[in-house]
């Protein structure tokens, strides 16, 4: 009889079947926050903001959509930042792209970058249609297109942002505001608390394996707590 695919969700990963791959934890983040505003961000505001997040704030024109003015982007927002955005009037901002980094976090460098390699051969996006996948160095792109709505980047080589050690790195980038908005991403009010990722995860991912290979089901340990180090204290 010949194979059947077998597709399980992500919503469960704590026992990957990998021989000597232990997951130690997992950590969420936004690694990066795009806004379009109507107007431009005052310059002693803006420079108090460029004093505390430097080269990780930057500002330009906004073009396509005459009701926004300029597009602000942030990377590892805090709560600074989100909170800033909430006071905001709502219909002077939108958010248009927001990457949610996981880390699965592992003893060693050499285990994230076996999990990368298991994630490469196995994981689907949900309703990727037709994407060619593109490899550049050590990060894997499931869209060799950078201006798709929705792509997944992951790696394994480098130690987490978050500074808790080496991990397998899979990020699920919303590029537009439409993409946003249908992945629940679209209101700062969401980020002050952490948006369920698990489900996130769950809702835009699958597993795809060949008859037995993958275990029952797999389980993420969600760590909510919050991170005291840098501008990761957002992290969920």
């Amino acid at each position: 009889m010949a194979s059947r695919k077998k597709q399980e969700s992500m919503k469960s990963i704590t026992d990957i079947p990998i021989p000597d791959v232990e997951i130690m934890d997992t950590v969420a983040y936004v690694d990066t926050l795009g806004c379009q505003l109507q107007g431009w961000i005052p310059k002693p505001t803006f420079s108090d903001l460029k004093k505390q997040y430097g080269n990780k704030i930057e500002m330009k024109p906004c073009r396509g959509d005459l009701r926004f003015r300029s597009f602000m982007t942030i990377h590892q927002p805090d709560h600074c930042i989100w909170n800033w955005l909430v006071n905001m009037n709502a219909e002077d901002i939108r958010i248009c792209r927001v990457d949610i980094a996981i880390d699965f976090l592992t003893r060693t460098k050499e285990e994230a970058e076996r999990l990368i390699e298991y994630f490469k051969h196995h994981y689907r996006q949900k309703w990727q249609g037709k994407k060619e996948a593109n490899h550049v160095e050590e990060t894997f792109y499931i869209s060799s297109n950078p201006r798709t709505p929705r792509n997944v980047v992951m790696y394994g080589d480098v130690i987490s942002k978050t500074g808790l050690g080496y991990c397998a790195h899979l990020e699920l980038r919303f590029i537009t505001a439409e993409r946003c908005r249908a992945a629940g991403l679209s209101d700062p009010k969401v980020f002050l608390s952490g948006p369920d990722v698990m489900r996130l995860l769950d809702h835009e991912s699958q597993l795809v394996q060949l008859n037995s290979i993958l275990r029952d089901s797999l389980h993420i340990k969600a760590n909510r707590t919050a991170l005291t180090t840098g501008v990761y204290d957002t992290a969920w």
